[in-house]
């Protein structure tokens, strides 16, 4: 397979993605009981209508009913969301080690230092919890890495100042945002346990205008990527697949918190303000 050719098996992973979570979007908005359980974690997964309920069973049992009630509890522990960035990070660093200066180029020194700094804050900045995750959100997170660690390194890498500066400028408001995010997010954290809440509703800040800015934060660095590669047709499927993916999980969260935090929460929006 030569790279042209990997080059579209790679975005169209990303589009194909991209549908799987308008498909997901869907299902969560329609209510589906079947799909809540395979949306939801950590907090999310503390509501009554994301359990799986106990199926009426007949004498002979209902074995579809089964599968899905085993499916449905294929979790595993939230904090392994770092495997995503440790293994991610491990790998662009082995591409570079590999390939030498051929690899090195803006996207793939961007990433890495989103990675290493998303890899400092699951070991140092978020509290560790018992929540969990499906199954499937811990397949997704160790497939995506290497698939965009791929995509940096066959798309043309661009050198235009005036591109790179933007998208530069991008990622620094990007990554800043997202880390006074988190660290937020860790001191509401903090406080919450002190006062004998399992999950606090957070306020103040960038909350004031979006229930997830760190979200937000995030679909702002991958659009510096998209920039910086020109608008790429595939590099912008996978900043897409990236804001689709996680404005369904900020749509959640704020349902969870306006459900949750009553008159406490006052935030308008879920991820882009004025917007959604």
């Amino acid at each position: 397979m030569d790279m042209t050719q990997l080059e579209v098996v790679v975005g169209g992973v990303f589009g194909v993605a991209c549908v799987l979570v308008g498909v997901l979007a869907t299902a969560w908005r329609m209510r589906i009981d079947a799909a809540q359980p395979l949306l939801a974690w950590g907090k999310l997964r503390h509501t009554g209508n994301q359990r799986p309920k106990a199926a009426a069973r007949d004498g002979g049992g209902n074995r579809s009913v089964d599968v899905l009630a085993w499916l449905q509890q294929l979790t595993v522990p939230k904090r392994w969301f770092a495997h995503f960035y440790v293994f991610g990070l491990a790998l662009q660093l082995l591409v570079f080690a590999l390939r030498g200066t051929s690899a090195i180029n803006w996207m793939s020194g961007l990433m890495t230092v989103q990675l290493a700094r998303r890899t400092w804050e699951c070991l140092f900045v978020h509290r560790k919890s018992a929540s969990r995750m499906h199954v499937l959100h811990y397949i997704t997170g160790m497939v995506f890495y290497p698939l965009a660690i791929t995509l940096w390194q066959i798309v043309p890498a661009t050198s235009s100042l005036p591109i790179i500066a933007a998208a530069l400028a991008l990622f620094i408001l990007g990554s800043t945002a997202q880390a006074l995010a988190h660290i937020q997010l860790r001191r509401l954290a903090d406080g919450a346990k002190k006062d004998g809440e399992l999950y606090p509703c957070p306020r103040g800040g960038m909350f004031a205008y979006v229930a997830c800015p760190h979200y937000t934060a995030e679909v702002v660095i991958y659009t510096a990527l998209a920039v910086l590669a020109q608008g790429r047709w595939n590099v912008v499927l996978c900043a897409i697949f990236v804001a689709c993916n996680l404005s369904l999980a900020a749509m959640m969260t704020h349902e969870w918190y306006r459900r949750h935090c009553s008159s406490a929460y006052s935030t308008p929006h879920a991820i882009i303000p004025s917007v959604l």
